[in-house]
């Protein structure tokens, strides 16, 4: 199982890459990563790190980046924050919901809050308060000169540094996000590129640095590299805890997903059984199911051509299979697929014509509204 593990800030990776061994670096690319391998109770963790430079941007391109190059299960972001409230100097904020206070709008009449919030999944806000109960992490944190608490509650990030209680955007976020626990520059938009990725499970986890008024002076102090242990610590803890089982939710999902595409597919690929694959089922207009097409046709192109010499059931079923082998080693395409099956079922069906076919159907009721062309002749509907 793979597990990407970002960090906006060079010494909040370093902090989380000193808790495994044979840490190496890797290229995909023009991008460099630090990859490890970790045993646990349950199984091997193939490990890949990145730092992601500070900021919205900056996050979010690199967590897509990594998404796209690893393919992981789970993605953490781990670092540091501000507390706004409740947590201390040393205590542990794991994100419940991150919010983009940068989403609001300055009017004649003032700022008007058009609040931009992501929540974290269930599974794994469930699986963290069971790291946090369990208390074993700590062993992880005996160096770091604290004792921890850990609070679960909403962090707000946007493009500025909060550095005194008295600045507008302090203002504003606890006026219009009043439950935020911290603040830093990236949640938001690491949460939003989750978002895209449902199969993929994240979570922000952020040890405290510094209280709001007193940043400068906390920093002075040599609290980041503390608090980024803190987090470094947690974030261990936890990796230890991850279970495949509890990710089997994504096979599960699978096989429907499977079926939906082979009912929608299946009445071409009889009818392109007669011609070569490279026509691209061309007949098709409606260009999502011409999208979908290419992109599931390499999974089973042996099995395909075996149908088109033998167009039996049986062959079908293996090209069934096939699908379903390839897809459950690939979440990413099984994302696309099923982002694209969506939107070939909100076609109306009207508007999935075959055209230049020569292809007879046999057996089959065919209703069809307005003109049509029957050989040469236009028939009135």
């Amino acid at each position: 199982m793979k597990v990407v593990i970002l960090s906006p800030l060079h010494l909040e990776l370093q902090a989380c890459m000193e808790h495994f061994s044979d840490v190496r670096s890797i290229s995909k690319g023009a991008y460099n990563y630090f990859t490890a391998q970790h045993e646990t109770n349950y199984t091997t963790l193939d490990l890949i790190f990145r730092e992601t430079g500070a900021g919205l941007q900056a996050v979010s391109q690199e967590t897509e980046r990594a998404i796209r190059d690893w393919e992981p299960t789970v993605v953490l972001l781990v670092g540091i924050a501000g507390s706004i409230k409740d947590a201390g100097i040393g205590d542990l904020v794991i994100a419940s919901k991150a919010y983009g206070y940068d989403a609001g709008k300055e009017t004649e009449k003032g700022y008007v809050a058009r609040p931009d919030v992501v929540p974290t999944t269930p599974l794994m806000l469930e699986l963290a308060k069971k790291v946090k109960h369990d208390k074993q992490w700590q062993r992880f944190a005996t160096g770091t000169g604290y004792t921890p608490e850990i609070y679960f509650g909403p962090i707000a990030a946007g493009d500025k540094v909060v550095a005194f209680t008295g600045s507008k955007t302090y203002e504003i976020i606890k006026t219009h996000f009043n439950d935020t626990l911290a603040v830093e520059m990236e949640s938001i938009g690491f949460a939003k590129i989750c978002l895209h990725y449902p199969l993929i499970q994240c979570l922000n986890i952020r040890g405290i640095s510094d209280q709001v008024d007193g940043k400068s002076h906390a920093d002075a102090g040599g609290s980041q590299p503390k608090a980024a242990a803190v987090a470094a610590a947690f974030m261990r803890g936890f990796i230890d805890e991850l279970d495949p089982v509890q990710f089997n939710f994504s096979a599960m999902e699978l096989k429907p997903l499977v079926n939906q595409i082979m009912e929608l597919l299946l009445p071409m690929l009889k009818m392109e059984a007669g011609k070569e694959i490279g026509n691209d089922l061309k007949e098709a207009t409606n260009t999502t199911i011409r999208e979908l097409w290419t992109k599931v046709k390499p999974l089973f192109i042996e099995e395909f051509e075996e149908y088109k010499e033998d167009p039996d059931e049986d062959q079908l079923v293996l090209i069934k299979a096939k699908l379903s082998r390839s897809l459950k080693k690939n979440e990413t395409l099984q994302q696309e697929l099923s982002a694209l099956l969506n939107r070939a079922q909100e076609t109306p069906a009207g508007q999935t014509i075959i055209q230049n076919s020569k292809n007879v159907i046999h057996g089959s009721n065919i209703t069809v509204g307005g003109d049509f062309r029957l050989g040469d002749n236009i028939k009135k509907g």
